[in-house]
């Protein structure tokens, strides 16, 4: 019976080794997979800055390791221009992955990756209004973001160059959401005349396109002349692609407010983000932080601080649906509250005839006799009171007891202890001296 159950559990070991080592191999070839796209091979090199690799496509059984090590990576960054930064660089893998995918003919795969483009860079500009706002100076950051996005446009715009036309209205709008998006970010942090000479650089990048690729780009992005749209029209048999009438607008949050200027460990917050959406699209809501725990969806959550001090931030991204995302954080401080403080010890006691109360402080009273004592705190919230005697009786609890003397006499201290939820405390005694002589009080 023993050998029976010893190779039962031998043979279960040894199926669970399997399944590890199975799983294992799963991830290693996930990275792999990551690192070398499948079919990257037979594709063009391209790259754009630091960035020259697409990872995996969309496609791949493996993708979602590629997207799980990006929400890792972006939850581990320290601060709001890493994360921008990351999110710049994942938007030039996703120009590159939009590039390979139609180099590879998959154009329905392309125009799907082209959403995630545009999700990736409006998320880029979102940390950089973020780190704005926390009184950083963006102006390094914002130099790269413009740099990098004039290289993601000159990979889409050679994209574009060799696609079917039905296919083209995807890399289209995402050449035109995000230079319009980067573009309006420009005037509003340096100003117009900073955003005129980006345009400029920007039309530049289109050069190396054939003529009619240009002026497609050129109309959607309000940069084509007359003369240019004409010449293309009469001399291709293509029509020019239709120019959208409207562009879906961001999200704006007008408030991220917490019910509290500051939070205890382990106390909670309600927090309240107001936002709109000029389009009228439906929103919703997701909240994340490093620590503390967050209850609730939607615009309205309660969130926990940790057990430790420190100033923590509480993110909410806010997306429309449609592709737009704006990004708002809110920093809470959690400190230690006062510790507690006793005011008072009020002594009152049962039988007044035999209790002397002496100008040293002490207590003179008859053995056998009760006293009550009071506890006088300004906010006695969620404090504790521990009563001691080194004699006598103590009964009671809370902020008033009834203290009895011993059938002996000789000095006895009654002592308080007050203690809050984090262990703060303050002490406070009171000394009687017990008499055995009831003749000494007449």
């Amino acid at each position: 019976m023993d050998t029976f159950w010893e190779s039962t559990k031998k043979s279960e070991r040894m199926v669970r080794r399997k399944r590890l080592g199975v799983v294992v191999g799963l991830l290693l070839l996930g990275l792999i997979v990551t690192v070398t796209p499948i079919g990257a091979e037979h594709q063009e090199s391209v790259s754009i800055c630091e960035v020259d690799d697409a990872g995996a496509l969309p496609g791949s059984p493996f993708y979602f390791v590629k997207d799980c090590e990006r929400t890792m990576r972006l939850w581990l960054a320290s601060n709001k221009w890493e994360k921008a930064e990351l999110s710049l660089a994942y938007a030039g893998q996703d120009a590159l992955a939009i590039h390979a995918l139609c180099d590879r003919e998959e154009y329905i795969l392309g125009g799907k990756q082209c959403g995630e483009f545009w999700r990736q860079f409006q998320r880029t500009l979102a940390w950089t209004e973020a780190a704005k706002h926390e009184g950083r100076d963006i102006a390094e950051l914002l130099v790269k973001v413009k740099h990098d996005h004039l290289c993601q446009q000159q990979v889409l715009a050679a994209t574009l160059e060799n696609v079917p036309e039905w296919a083209r209205e995807g890399v289209l709008i995402a050449i035109e959401n995000s230079s319009s998006a980067l573009e309006n970010f420009i005037e509003a942090v340096q100003g117009e005349q900073e955003m005129e000479r980006f345009r400029e650089k920007l039309n530049m990048q289109f050069g190396n396109v054939n003529e009619e690729t240009q002026v497609w780009i050129q109309e959607r992005l309000g940069m084509a002349t007359k003369e240019a749209t004409e010449h293309v029209a009469g001399t291709t048999s293509v029509p020019a692609p239709k120019v959208l009438t409207s562009v879906n607008q961001q999200p704006h949050i007008s408030a991220l407010t917490a019910d509290v200027d500051w939070l205890a460990p382990e106390a909670s917050c309600r927090i309240e983000c107001r936002a709109e959406d000029a389009d009228g699209d439906g929103l919703t809501y997701e909240w994340s932080a490093k620590k503390g725990d967050i209850r609730g969806t939607g615009a309205i959550i309660t969130w926990t601080a940790p057990k430790k001090e420190g100033s923590y931030d509480v993110a909410v991204a806010v997306s429309d649906g449609q592709g737009s995302e704006v990004v708002e954080s809110l920093t809470i401080d959690v400190i230690f509250p006062d510790p507690p403080a006793i005011d008072d010890l009020i002594l009152t006691p049962r039988h007044p005839r035999y209790f002397i109360e002496q100008s040293s402080g002490e207590c003179v009273i008859l053995k056998e006799r009760s006293c009550e004592i009071e506890c006088v705190v300004a906010d006695d919230d969620g404090l504790s009171y521990e009563w001691q005697a080194e004699a006598g009786d103590i009964s009671g609890t809370g902020p008033v007891v009834v203290w009895t003397a011993p059938s002996s006499k000789g000095r006895v201290t009654v002592t308080l202890v007050l203690c809050d939820s984090w262990g703060q405390s303050d002490t406070r005694s009171v000394v009687f001296r017990v008499s055995t002589c009831s003749q000494c009080f007449l």
